[in-house]
């Protein structure tokens, strides 16, 4: 969010200051529905620009509740700042072709300890359908060999799921783990 943040600062004060300088506390209707105004301009997505409504709106709450601003000018300056309508019909990514994904693979296979891992990465994202986050946030401990099974904890809306992998992800992933891991470890990342 310091980012979103610094970038809206700079927008507003045309590049002057940054999101520690900028007063939130005097900014005018204008100037929010400005922020808005000039992203679309720009071209940026509806999500990138409602990401930084929220942030901003963030901030006057912040400032409201400490008493720099009152509920009402709060409200005020909170009306400025319109979320964009999403077009939820666009899908998010794109497909990856076979012949990628295989070069993705062919890429990785070096017979070293670092090349088991990025194939094991490739296994359990493509083969498990994992987001890139997902990965990141596996534990030893997720991992269910016998049963194929990876425990995803930090999914989309914060839910947990079970997936289960195809034999050949599996395989990958047991040839990382049995290269880099001590016997009986549970607590360290799956995917360092």
């Amino acid at each position: 969010m310091a980012a979103v943040l610094r970038r809206a600062a700079s927008t507003i004060s045309g590049g002057r200051q940054d999101a520690v300088e900028l007063g939130w506390d005097n900014l005018t209707f204008d100037q929010l529905a400005g922020l808005v105004a000039v992203m679309t301009a720009r071209g940026l997505k509806p999500r990138t620009v409602n990401l930084t409504v929220a942030a901003v709106r963030g901030v006057v709450d912040v400032t409201r509740k400490q008493g720099r601003i009152s509920r009402e000018r709060a409200e005020e300056m909170k009306e400025a700042l319109e979320p964009q309508p999403v077009d939820r019909s666009e899908v998010a990514g794109r497909h990856v072709e076979q012949l990628e994904v295989a070069n993705l693979f062919e890429a990785a296979q070096d017979r070293t300890r670092r090349g088991l891992r990025d194939i094991a990465m490739l296994a359990v994202l493509f083969g498990g359908g994992l987001r890139r986050a997902e990965a990141a946030a596996l534990m030893v401990g997720d991992y269910d060999s016998e049963k194929r099974a990876l425990r995803v904890r930090c999914g989309k809306g914060r839910k947990s799921r079970k997936v289960f992998l195809p034999e050949s992800a599996a395989a990958a992933l047991d040839d990382w783990l049995t290269a880099s891991l001590p016997r009986g470890t549970t607590e360290h990342e799956l995917m360092p």
